[in-house]
């Protein structure tokens, strides 16, 4: 299952990343996709809008964690999610459900880098899985 959203046009980015040369990046640990609130908006939704709603989540957990430790964003952010299956694993008794999956962007992230709920508990943390050129 995969979803795409962000940047259309083949504008070069300024920011730490290209939109030429989007980065890969796998999840060495589950993503937390999922809390209470947002898995009831989830299990609403038929499976296109499902991914495209995880899709939603990378991006701001994407803007979220490289807005907090400074990274300098381009314009644009791209992103787009791959998961193994749109059957979230149920991580504790708080409602956080979690993805296996990988995602591409146009922001060079550290290796290691925990993204989504959870990340002080060692949750969607990333590793880089390569380049993929575009156009």
């Amino acid at each position: 299952f995969q979803a795409e959203d962000g940047i259309r046009d083949l504008v070069r980015s300024r920011g730490l990343g290209d939109v030429y040369k989007r980065q890969k990046y796998e999840f060495v640990s589950n993503w937390v996709a999922l809390n209470a609130n947002t898995s009831k908006q989830f299990d609403a939704k038929n499976d296109k809008e499902k991914l495209q709603f995880l899709n939603n989540l990378i991006a701001k957990n994407i803007v979220f964690i490289s807005q907090d430790i400074g990274f300098e964003l381009p314009e644009n952010v791209y992103s787009q999610i791959i998961v193994s299956s749109l059957e979230a694993t149920k991580m504790d008794q708080n409602g956080w459900r979690a993805f296996d999956g990988k995602f591409t962007t146009n922001l060079v992230m550290p290796d290691y880098l925990g993204i989504g709920n959870g990340i002080t508990r060692g949750f969607g943390t990333i590793s880089n899985a390569g380049v993929h050129e575009v156009g």
